[in-house]
């Protein structure tokens, strides 16, 4: 009887797990670790970008021999350095642009400003409407119109008269050629709706060239 009972022990003790199956098992028995997802990580929130200034000077056009040359209709000697400074507008509304044009140097301008032109597309080039002599910026567009065409707002001061905005009506063929006199209109302010043509300059080099000579 003893000799049956050791190799019944020994089968038992065959069947038992190892502790090392068991440590191996619970080891790995844990959920298996997840790979991080790109997608589920917090968006970064958009940030808008800033609203220009409602009050920034409008990109300048750059030079045009066309501009040039009809400005040389009115400065026709040489006149030393003289420089413009102009902005595009469609004066009255017919879907072409006319030019603001305000031209400065030591000998083109006197103690009340310098002239400010408005010209008009004429085939190829341009036309002069307007010589309005004696002004300095700010000069603007209003949004009131005088037979079809927008006012115009310029300054004029400093040269022995009252200065300050005044404004300029179309008369059918031209503006007003001198801001001081009637029919220009004094204002008390510039309204607050004028459209910004050509900003105050710290120096009239600052303008594109033109060449009186030619």
């Amino acid at each position: 009887m003893k000799r049956l009972l050791l190799p019944l022990i020994v089968v038992l003790a065959g069947c038992s797990p190892s502790p090392d199956s068991t440590n191996a098992t619970s080891a790995t028995a844990g959920p298996a670790s997840t790979p991080k997802d790109a997608s589920s990580a917090p968006a970064i929130p958009e940030v808008a970008a800033p609203a220009p200034p409602t009050d920034a000077r409008p990109p300048t056009p750059p030079p045009s021999e066309a501009v040039a040359a009809a400005l040389r209709i009115v400065f026709n000697s040489d006149a030393g350095d003289v420089r413009y400074f102009h902005q595009v507008i469609d004066l009255d509304g017919d879907g072409r642009d006319e030019i603001v044009a305000h031209v400065a140097g030591p000998n083109v301008c006197g103690s009340g400003g310098c002239d400010t032109v408005v010209l008009a597309p004429d085939g190829d080039g341009y036309r002069v409407v307007a010589d309005i002599a004696s002004t300095r910026p700010p000069i603007s567009a209003a949004m009131t119109r005088s037979n079809g065409w927008r006012d115009l707002v310029v300054t004029t001061g400093r040269g022995g008269g009252e200065s300050g905005p005044v404004l300029l009506h179309y008369d059918g063929t031209t503006y007003p050629s001198n801001p001081a006199v009637a029919p220009a209109k004094r204002l008390s302010a510039a309204p607050d709706d004028e459209e910004l043509l050509i900003k105050t300059f710290g120096s009239f080099t600052e303008g594109a060239p033109l060449d009186t000579r030619q």
